[in-house]
């Protein structure tokens, strides 16, 4: 944006207020008067535009980043809006928990029929070398 100072349009000059105070007679007289009296004021003007001008810094700072973080902004709540809620967490969390149980009893049933398999093999084999080995003994 353009920069704001203290100089203003006075018909066609553009004059700081204490240079077109000046040009009133009365104010030139004070000033013969009084000069202490306008370099406060110029000083006063000068803190003044200065002032002015980190204004409109900050307010084309404002216009640079005000976009930003509304576009920012407007990403979080979409994020948030797209987020699962507790209900929607709680029916899978449910689904994962029936997944795993239904696992585990087919785990538990295999783990049965394999263990009954093996105990037969290890009694039933020992059975027969008992059988055979008293056989041979006795007869």
């Amino acid at each position: 944006g353009s920069s704001i100072d203290s100089r203003q349009n006075y018909g066609t000059l553009s004059l700081t207020p204490a240079t077109f105070l000046s040009q009133i007679p009365l104010f030139r007289i004070m000033s013969i008067a009084a000069p202490e009296i306008f370099e406060a004021e110029s000083e006063v003007f000068a803190e003044l535009a200065a002032i002015e001008a980190e204004v409109d810094r900050l307010v084309e700072r404002y216009a640079e980043v005000a976009p930003i973080v509304r576009e920012e902004l407007t990403d979080r709540r979409k994020v948030l809006k797209s987020r699962p809620t507790s209900s929607e967490v709680k029916q899978e969390l449910q689904v994962v928990e029936d997944y795993i149980a239904k696992l585990d009893k087919e785990l538990q049933s295999q783990l049965v029929t394999v263990e009954v398999f093996w105990s037969a093999v290890r009694f039933g084999g020992l059975g027969l070398l008992i059988g055979w080995g008293l056989k041979t003994w006795i007869g």
